[in-house]
């Protein structure tokens, strides 16, 4: 049988052990709240800094040789190019339909090399009327 000192003592070590645990809970809570609040504010900045799709195709096109704006291209190829606003890349439909407002055309090629995939085309216009075009954007 304990006596009433050792009774205290043993109570009071209990309690400052639980105290420990709970400040130790605290500093880890708020360690995690802080990385969270770290990536959070990465991810807002990320997002912050997009540049639209249609500015991002304008420079891309204008970036190209004149022999490469001639062939056609994939909706593929160009979202590799591109960034999304919330991920790394950009959804093909987004960039379909950025293409689509500035003034690209859509066809399959239905060749047996092709295999029905679609490709992406500048109309038969001038290369000065789609660089106007590209800069109302």
């Amino acid at each position: 049988m304990n006596t009433w000192l050792e009774q205290v003592k043993q109570e009071s070590e209990k309690r400052r052990k639980q105290s420990s645990m709970a400040a130790e809970l605290q500093n880890k809570l708020m360690e995690s709240r802080r990385k969270r609040s770290e990536s959070h504010r990465r991810q807002l900045a990320y997002i912050d800094s997009f540049v639209p799709l249609e500015h991002q195709i304008q420079r891309w096109w204008n970036g190209l040789s004149d022999d490469l704006k001639h062939r056609p291209f994939s909706t593929m190829e160009l979202v590799v190019q591109l960034r999304g606003r919330y991920k790394e890349r950009p959804a093909a439909s987004a960039v379909a339909t950025a293409l689509r407002k500035l003034g690209f055309v859509q066809y399959r090629d239905w060749t047996s090399s092709g295999q029905g995939r679609r490709l992406w085309k500048v109309p038969f216009i001038t290369n000065k009327e789609l660089n106007c075009k590209l800069r109302t954007f």
